[in-house]
């Protein structure tokens, strides 16, 4: 199956010029609960995930496996109306061989949001 690729946002650093209505607006995206979804990974990244719902959501991250093949899939619960928060590095094992980053998640009442360069 392919993962359904998420926008991406870059972060934005503040100077002393300021910033302009919508300079700083982000927008989130539904999750493709069936196909999962994915990003290329710019070495910080973070993902934001938030639980639209009125009930309790998950989301995954799915690794890469290390050296040993191991893996260390993460899927996290989160409550009704929560953000979760995830910074995701190129040295963690959560960034593919091939750059991507892969999600899941148990509905598409999980949104998520990707931002570079965090």
């Amino acid at each position: 199956m392919a993962q359904t690729p998420l926008s991406l946002s870059a972060a934005y650093i503040l100077t002393p010029a300021g910033v302009t209505a919508g300079q700083l607006d982000k927008a989130f995206a539904a999750s493709d609960s069936v196909n999962g979804n994915s990003f290329v990974s710019s070495g910080k990244d973070m993902l934001i995930a938030y639980n639209t719902d009125m009930g309790a959501q998950t989301f995954g991250i799915q690794s890469a496996p290390d050296q040993f093949g191991r893996f260390a899939n993460i899927t996290y619960s989160m409550a009704a109306g929560a953000f979760a928060a995830v910074i995701i590095t190129s040295a963690s094992i959560y960034t593919q061989p091939s750059g991507l980053v892969l999600l899941t998640s148990s509905s598409a009442n999980v949104k998520f949001l990707v931002i570079q360069g965090a």
